[in-house]
């Protein structure tokens, strides 16, 4: 990975490799697993009730958290809002992972 400008030239942008992409991928489910499971568990939450506060399947969240899985943004702002959280702060915790 490197670190280009966005369109606009005001914030810096990661930039991957196409041979790297599943990689990445890859890289990025790990970390969404690592810290919904970490989140979830800091909020005194099972991933059942998780599951039901969000109005998702307890299945998903297991895929969520073992990395089989990558949420949509709607899910992840649906679940920062259930454990208390802003969404930016459960992105920043995703790329402190990365």
């Amino acid at each position: 990975m490197s670190w280009a400008h966005g369109a606009s030239g005001g914030f810096p942008v990661k930039t991957i490799h196409p041979m790297k992409r599943g990689e990445a991928k890859s890289d990025l489910n790990r970390a969404v697993a690592e810290v919904i499971a970490e989140l979830r568990k800091s909020a005194g939450l099972s991933q059942e009730a998780l599951a039901f506060e969000c109005g998702l399947h307890p299945t998903y969240i297991s895929k969520l958290e073992r990395g089989l899985k990558t949420p949509t943004l709607y899910t992840i702002f649906v679940i920062a809002e259930t454990i208390g959280r802003q969404p930016h702060e459960v992105i920043q915790h995703f790329e402190t992972k990365l």
